[in-house]
């Protein structure tokens, strides 16, 4: 882990029961078996959300057990770490009403790891209907490893109790419960309709194992690992497939049958559109979590970057200042299109025996991690504060975005910090124009749409590597260089 001087976020460990240990395991081994608990309650309409937020976070700092990360100790014991930070257990979302039920659905089939996510989250959705706000709704998932300590209607009991103490005696928070609707596996094929289509479906892997692997000769019982393929490849492959195709495959079958052949026979077709929000989650679990080496040009500012004690030398800090009033929440959503597309703005760097190597955080772990604060949540801060800020970028987002006032203020002023390891000018330009296009989207309450997936950072740092130091690079720069004087001298005032 990287030597920077940050307040930790975690508490040290503590034990966990045998109960907590044997639900541990079985989501390790049997993940299908652990169904996580949620409910779902359309809200009255004179809700106070930012009371409601703060009762969220007091429940959830009450309760320490709602907020911890279950991680193997040095000595190969199991332990719990509470994490301080209450924002990344609750999120605030806008979906449309007649998709609250899809968006519940999909909530269900997210992964979850012990090692990463919360076992308590909890969503403030604003629901509308064509483009008038009319209704919150709030969703709360618990995970069943606390199942022998706290239930999910005790925690709906505090959160109410901690929001009327916040309100005048009168008001009151009404709740009606919304069915949860049932999630469903993805249609699969029969056998019949198996048997009729693995001619094509082998004829598709093996497209993609000779396309990764340079091997156009290579024949539909050939081993992919005895071609030179590995695990980072078939990742890359598994996501392919399932994006283009809709051939889901899983990891363990890949390494059990490495021919296409014989990997065809454990395939199982996904027949919804592969452009859908499910099937980029898929696809950024498959491919992101692999790790990457720096690239050439972060590996001389990462050399700068320690010598300097890690400190806010190469923050880039910028200010937004803004002519008319802007609706934060849409811009949040606009930024949230932003790091999804833009992989490098959700890089983290971490360093073990010496090397650095750089990890794209997936979409579907970005709850974790706090980058955007509103104005509500910026009293007292300033522009130098922000600017100054040291990052860890081994444990936080590499961009911190937030609002230091709010629309009363004119005008409304934007900060927007982003560490110079993973942005250059050029890219900044290229990001500022998807934002635009985003928060013109997210206004209209429709999702941005792209023409083409942005460029990832991981995949061109593994490029450079296996390509190398690029010769005619080095020949360029030593000619223009090669009358330059030598050290530095001493100039007369």
């Amino acid at each position: 882990m990287l030597a920077q001087n940050s307040t930790s976020q975690v508490q040290p460990p503590k034990p966990v029961s045998d109960y907590e240990e044997h639900i541990w395991m079985l989501q390790l081994q049997q993940p299908e078996q652990v169904i996580r608990h949620s409910g779902a309650w359309r809200l009255s309409g004179d809700i106070d959300e930012g009371v409601l937020r703060q009762a969220i976070k007091d429940t959830i700092e009450e309760i320490p057990d709602l907020n911890v990360r279950y991680r193997f100790s040095d000595d190969g014991d199991l332990y719990k770490y509470q994490y301080e930070q209450s924002e990344c257990c609750l999120q605030t979302v806008s979906v449309a009403t007649t998709d609250i039920p899809n968006y519940i659905s999909k909530l269900k089939d997210m992964p979850w790891s012990a090692a990463l996510n919360p076992p308590f989250n909890s969503f403030i959705v604003n629901s509308f209907i064509v483009h008038t706000e009319c209704d919150t709704v709030l969703i709360l998932e618990l995970h069943p490893i606390l199942d022998q300590a706290h239930q999910l209607a005790d925690l709906t009991g505090v959160i109410q109790d901690r929001y009327h103490q916040q309100m005048p005696q009168d008001a009151t928070l009404s709740w009606i419960a919304i069915e949860a609707p049932v999630s469903t596996p993805n249609t699969q094929e029969s056998a019949s309709e198996q048997a009729q289509n693995q001619e094509a479906r082998t004829a598709i892997i093996l497209g993609e194992f000779r396309a990764a692997l340079a091997e156009p000769e290579m024949a539909a019982a050939d081993d992919f690992f005895d071609y030179g393929g590995h695990s980072l490849l078939a990742t890359r492959i598994i996501g392919k497939l399932a994006q283009s195709h809709g051939i889901d495959i899983g990891f363990n079958d890949f390494f059990k049958s490495p021919s296409a052949a014989a990997l065809a026979k454990h395939v199982s077709v996904n027949t919804t559109d592969h452009t859908t929000e499910a099937s980029t989650a898929a696809i950024d679990v498959a491919v992101f979590q692999e790790q990457a080496p720096l690239t050439l040009a972060q590996q001389f500012l990462w050399h700068a970057y320690t010598a300097y004690d890690f400190s806010s030398i190469y923050n880039l800090p910028f200010a937004i200042a803004f002519s008319e009033a802007v609706d934060e929440q849409i811009l949040y959503q606009a930024f949230s299109d932003i790091i999804e597309r833009h992989a490098s703005l959700r890089t983290t760097f971490h360093t073990q025996n010496d090397v650095t190597l750089q990890r794209i955080v997936p979409v579907s772990e970005l709850n974790q991690y706090q980058w955007f604060w509103f104005s509500e949540d910026s009293q007292g801060v300033t522009l130098t504060d922000e600017a100054n800020y040291q990052f860890d970028l081994a444990s936080e987002l590499p961009l911190r975005i937030r609002f230091l006032q709010s629309p009363a203020s004119e005008p409304q002023v934007l900060s927007l910090l982003i560490h110079h390891m993973v942005i250059d000018e050029w890219s900044l330009n290229t990001i500022m124009v998807d934002l635009s296009q985003a928060y013109l989207s997210r206004a209209l309450h429709q999702e941005p749409q792209w023409e083409a997936a942005a460029g990832n950072i991981n995949d061109f740092a593994l490029f450079q590597q296996q390509q190398g130091i690029n010769q005619q690079h080095v020949n360029y720069w030593t000619d223009k260089l090669r009358d330059a004087p030598k050290g530095f001298g001493i100039f007369a005032a």
